[in-house]
């Protein structure tokens, strides 16, 4: 049977593509991708600098695992995971956990990884980590291959990616050469497995970094079914930067698959600045799904209220000590300021300018806090995880629950 969570979407606006003839009466596989946005652990990896990148407070990933259990996927691609141990701390709050976590190693520089979870059995996975593709690079977020065998003996295959972002790397203008070799390089790795034999249907999913008509991702569009191409126009975006929406997230296929359904999901009280690509593949015989019940004793540590070290704003030392760690910070506002551009803000915590902690708030959380410039002269008390930006303790405010006046 389906779980109530299919139903429960008034959280997500969802908009439904190509109902096929009789589509209604068959069986349906639910697959997904949604870039959770720096979802990092507490914990400070000497390997990466992981310190520069605040992790998701407790309030945060309370809110990504009410999104997820919405979505409800049969198979279920992240992007932006630090390890397994941050997306298994991540399904342990949800309220319908996932039987299978995977995650496997890439080359990101900042550490970074895809993740899958799966509702479905997993038979193998297969990195293309150590793979040279075109111009000697090889792919930063590694497209792992998973099989799965929703029914005995037909199987599915998998690959959740992150292609390279649009950011310059020496005369590679916006990463476009970077993110070509990467699109090459996945088609390279499907015709390898056409022509050993291996004829399941492929799908690929997750964020391209790119719109459909980039001259990057050619080589994808010329070879893949574009899962959300019957979706209206208006609402076929997953990512929105400076006023402009744009899709760079997608669930693209290839082989003997139908779509019954697609849809993006968003929520204006969402944790991430993605949508959810959300597609409900037509799907012959109703798929196999584990079961999965975390231990009430994990439930009780992952979604009780923790008890915070308590710090003043102005104890560099304490702050350092904390790096990365969820902590309560009081402390009087003393400055607050707009970005100059992003439409960010910044507000400085504590009376001692050299020592004082820095209140990022990204400009999709503005909103939630109302008018920011009030705040000066005001004392508060604040949690979240510390992290460090530009040699400064911040601590980054997305959620009305993570401030108090004091």
């Amino acid at each position: 049977m389906r779980s109530p969570f299919r139903g429960f979407l008034s959280l997500v606006s969802a908009v439904s593509v190509l109902l096929l003839p009789g589509m209604l009466a068959a069986q349906s596989l639910r697959v997904a991708c949604y870039n959770v946005e720096n979802l990092f652990d507490n914990h400070d990896d000497p390997y990466r600098p992981d310190e520069e990148t605040s992790p998701k407070s407790l309030a945060e990933r309370r809110v990504l695992a009410k999104t997820i259990d919405s979505i409800d996927a049969d198979v279920l691609a992240l992007c932006e995971v630090e390890n397994r141990e941050v997306v298994e701390a991540l399904n342990r709050l949800l309220a319908k956990p996932y039987a299978i976590v995977e995650v496997l190693s890439s080359n990101d520089m900042r550490g970074i990884d895809c993740a899958l979870l799966s509702r479905v059995p997993l038979r193998r996975s297969t990195s293309h980590r150590h793979r040279v593709l075109e111009g000697g690079r090889r792919f930063s977020r590694d497209p792992v291959v998973h099989e799965l065998e929703p029914n005995p003996g037909k199987r599915l295959l998998v690959a959740p990616t992150h292609l390279k972002s649009k950011r310059t790397f020496g005369d590679d203008v916006q990463g476009v050469g970077w993110r070509s070799a990467e699109a090459r390089g996945i088609v390279d790795v499907l015709d390898e497995l056409r022509a050993g034999g291996q004829t399941s249907p492929f799908v690929l999913l997750g964020d391209l970094n790119d719109t459909v008509d980039s001259a990057s991702l050619a080589p994808l569009f010329a070879r893949f079914k574009n899962a959300t191409e019957k979706v209206p126009a208006e609402e076929a975006w997953s990512f929105e930067y400076a006023g402009q929406k744009q899709q760079i997230d997608y669930v693209l296929f290839e082989g003997a698959l139908d779509v019954a359904q697609a849809r993006f999901a968003r929520d204006e009280n969402d944790a991430s600045d993605h949508a959810a690509v959300v597609v409900d593949f037509a799907w012959e015989g109703e798929p196999t799904r584990l079961p999965a019940a975390p231990s009430p004793q994990v439930l009780a540590t992952e979604g009780a209220k923790p008890s915070l070290p308590r710090i003043q704003a102005d104890d560099g030392a304490a702050l350092a000590r904390h790096l990365l760690q969820e902590v309560e910070v009081s402390g009087t506002v003393r400055r607050v300021e707009a970005t100059r551009s992003g439409g960010h803000f910044n507000l400085e915590l504590g009376d001692k300018p050299r020592s004082s902690l820095t209140l990022f708030v990204p400009r999709h959380a503005v909103a939630r806090f109302g008018d920011l410039l009030t705040w000066k002269g005001k004392k508060l008390v604040v949690t979240g995880p510390i992290f460090r930006y530009r040699g400064r303790p911040e601590l980054q405010l997305t959620r009305k629950e993570q401030v108090r006046f004091d």
